[in-house]
C-alpha cells in the first residue's frame, strides 16, 4: 500500500469512525459527511491525486479548525483574551457555523462556554482506564480478542503466507461452510488482512460499539455483535448457493458484526422517532444514513471488500435489535439525554 493510498485510508476511517461519537453536533456531522464526499469523489475521478485532495480537505476543515478552538480555550484559561480573540476569524473561515458564531464577540462571559466545554473534557479524560472498561467491558474485550488473534495469525502468516494463514484459522468459505464448518460464520469475524484492515475495523468498533452497548447493555450487545456476523455469513452462503457470489472466495474481518451495531442503532433511533424521544448514546437515522451511502461508495471503489457482507450485517443487526427489544428488554431503552456538543 503505497503512501496515497495510507492517506485515504486514515481520511475516511477517521470521519467513518467520528461520525459514531455521542458528543457531535449536526454542523460538525455535516463537515465529516462533506470531506467523505470530497474524498470519494476525489478518488473516483482524480485516482492519482484523491488521496493528497482527501488529506488536504481533512487537515483544513477538521484538523486546524479543532486546533484553533483548542488554542482560544488555552489562552482563555489564562486570561488572554486578546489572543484568543485572533483565532476567531480564521475559524469563522474554515467552520462557520452556528455553534461558534457565537464567539463574534470575545467577552469573559462568551469563554464561560469554552472554560465548561473545557472541564467536561477534562473530567472525562481523567477518568481511569479501569474505569472505562468497566462500563464497555464488551466493546474493549471483543477489541483486546481481535487484535490477539490478529498477532497470533500475523506470527503464522510468517511461515504460511497471510491469506493462508486467515483461512485455515477461521476464515469464512461458502464452499467449508457447506462441507460442515459452520463455525466458520463466527470465527471469521476475529480474522483480519493485515494492520490496516484490523485498524480500521477495531477504531470503527470502538466509536460505535460503546454507544450500543451503554444503551443495551453487555450481554445485549454481546449477542448482536456476534449473531449479526455470523446471520451475515449466512447470507451471503445463500448468495453463494445461488450463484450471485463465488463459492471459494474468503471472507474475514468485524466489520460485518460492526454494521450490525449500526444496524442495531438505526432500529432504535427509528423507535426513538416514532415514539417522540431522543435515543441514548445511538446515531441519529439522517447520520446512519450517510455513514452507509459513504462506505457503500468506499466498497466499490476499493477492491476486495465485501458489499453484501456489510448490506447483510445492517440488516440483521437491525432485526436482532428487534427481537432483543421484545424478548429481552431493558427498562430504559428510551432514556433521554441532555444536549451533547462537540
Amino acid at each position: 500500500m503505497d503512501l496515497g493510498n495510507i492517506i485515504f485510508f486514515i481520511v475516511v476511517a477517521s470521519c467513518i469512525s467520528q461520525l459514531g461519537r455521542q458528543r457531535m453536533t449536526r454542523s460538525w456531522q455535516f463537515v465529516y459527511v462533506g470531506v467523505l464526499m470530497l474524498a470519494a469523489v476525489a478518488w473516483w475521478y482524480a485516482p492519482g491525486y484523491g488521496p493528497w485532495i482527501a488529506g488536504a480537505a481533512y487537515v483544513m476543515f477538521i484538523l486546524t479548525p479543532q486546533g484553533l478552538l483548542r488554542n482560544m480555550a488555552e489562552a482563555r484559561s489564562i486570561t488572554e483574551f486578546q489572543a484568543a480573540g485572533r483565532w476567531l476569524p480564521l475559524i469563522k473561515v474554515l467552520h462557520p457555523f452556528r455553534d461558534w458564531q457565537a464567539l463574534a464577540s470575545i467577552s469573559k462571559r462568551q469563554f464561560t462556554v469554552i472554560d465548561e466545554a473545557a472541564s467536561q473534557l477534562a473530567a472525562v479524560q481523567s477518568r481511569s482506564l479501569q474505569t472505562r472498561l468497566l462500563e464497555n467491558p464488551a466493546t474493549y474485550g471483543l477489541i483486546a480478542t481481535n487484535l490477539v488473534i490478529f498477532a497470533f495469525t500475523t506470527i503464522m502468516g510468517l511461515r504460511l503466507g497471510e491469506v493462508r494463514a486467515v483461512q485455515i484459522y477461521g476464515a469464512f468459505v461458502p464452499q467449508l461452510a457447506l462441507s460442515g464448518a459452520w463455525w466458520r460464520a463466527f470465527t471469521s469475524e476475529f480474522l483480519h488482512f493485515g494492520v490496516a484492515h484490523v485498524a480500521f475495523n477495531m477504531l470503527a468498533l470502538n466509536n460505535f460499539g460503546r454507544g450500543l452497548e451503554a444503551r443495551l447493555g453487555s450481554w445485549r450487545f454481546l449477542a448482536i455483535y456476534l449473531l449479526s456476523g455470523a446471520m451475515a455469513a449466512g447470507g451471503i452462503l445463500v448468495l453463494a448457493t445461488q450463484g450471485l457470489q463465488a463459492m471459494n472466495q474468503i471472507y474475514a474481518g468485524a466489520s460485518a458484526s460492526i454494521f450490525g451495531i449500526v444496524g442495531a442503532q438505526l432500529y432504535l433511533a427509528v423507535s426513538a422517532r416514532r415514539t417522540g424521544g431522543a435515543p441514548q448514546g445511538t446515531l441519529d437515522i439522517q447520520s446512519i444514513v450517510w455513514l452507509v451511502l459513504m462506505q457503500s461508495v468506499f466498497d466499490f471503489s476499493v477492491p476486495g471488500i465485501s458489499f453484501a457482507g456489510h448490506i447483510l450485517g445492517l440488516l440483521s443487526g437491525f432485526v436482532l435489535c428487534a427481537v432483543v427489544s421484545l424478548v429481552w428488554p431493558k427498562r430504559d431503552l428510551a432514556a433521554e439525554l441532555p444536549p451533547l456538543v462537540h
